[in-house]
C-alpha cells in the first residue's frame, strides 16, 4: 500500500523528504511550521472601546465595539463565532445598526465612509497594549482618530 504524501519538509542537510499524512513527524513539522494563533477575548478592551467615540462620526455616546468579519486573516471568527476582539472599531449605535443592516456588505459601507477599519482596529489595540494610565490612552486614541479625518465623513 502506498501512502499519500502531503508535505514536504527539509532534513538537518537541506534535502526534502516528503512525509505521509499519517506519520507523527508530520504532525510535529506541521506544529513547527504553523504558528498558533490565540483567539483574544478582552472585557476590559472592550469597555475601554466604548468609551472612545465613534471611528465615523466621533459621536461620545451609545457606543458599541464593532467586530470587523470581511477583512481576512486570523481571528475573523467564524460561522456563529464572534471575531477576536483585537478586530474591533467604535461605533455609535446608529451606525452600528446600519452597518450591520447594510443591504451590501461591510466592506462596501467602509469603502463609503471612506474609513480603513484595519489601520483603526490595529492602531486601538497596539494602544491598548501600551503601558500608559487609562486616561492617557484615550487621549491618544481619540487624537488618533481626529487625526485620520474621521469627522463628518471627511
Amino acid at each position: 500500500m502506498v501512502e499519500r504524501a502531503i508535505g514536504c519538509v527539509k532534513d538537518v542537510e537541506g534535502r526534502h523528504s516528503f512525509l505521509p499524512s499519517t506519520s507523527p513527524i508530520w504532525e510535529i513539522a506541521m506544529n513547527m511550521m504553523i504558528p498558533k494563533y490565540e483567539y483574544v477575548r478582552d472585557k476590559k478592551y472592550r469597555e475601554w472601546i466604548k468609551e472612545l467615540r465613534c471611528s465615523f462620526c466621533l459621536t461620545e455616546y451609545l457606543l458599541d465595539p464593532h467586530h470587523v468579519k470581511f477583512i481576512g486573516g486570523q481571528g475573523k471568527g467564524g460561522k456563529g463565532k464572534q471575531p477576536c476582539d483585537t478586530r474591533i472599531t467604535p461605533l455609535c449605535r446608529p451606525h452600528h445598526t446600519l452597518l450591520h443592516n447594510w443591504p451590501a456588505g461591510e466592506e462596501s459601507i467602509w469603502e463609503i465612509w471612506s474609513r480603513d477599519p484595519k489601520k483603526i482596529m490595529e492602531t486601538l489595540w497596539e494602544i491598548w497594549n501600551k503601558d500608559w494610565p487609562r486616561l492617557q490612552k484615550l487621549e491618544v486614541a481619540e487624537n488618533f482618530l481626529e487625526e485620520q479625518g474621521f469627522n463628518n465623513g471627511k
